[in-house]
């Protein structure tokens, strides 16, 4: 496939790719998509945690400014 503009000299060839000239075997394939999900999985895992840590934050500082006491904004 080549993809040139309009009277370009330059053009991009790109090599056409083939059921026969893939590598991956279907095991490989299963194993990548195994491995993404754990992956995903886990950055999912570490987001909810960062969330809930933010959360129980949150509720120390509003705790603190409704008991009427002052913040150390430098910690």
């Amino acid at each position: 496939m080549t993809i040139s503009s309009i009277g370009s000299t330059n053009s991009l060839a790109f090599p056409r790719i083939t059921p026969s000239t893939a590598s991956n075997s279907a095991a490989e394939v299963q194993a990548q998509m195994n491995q993404a999900k754990e992956l995903m999985l886990r950055t999912l895992g570490f987001a909810f945690y960062k969330q809930q840590d933010m959360n129980l934050k949150l509720v120390r500082v509003v705790g603190a400014l409704y008991q009427g006491q002052k913040l150390d904004t430098t910690a």
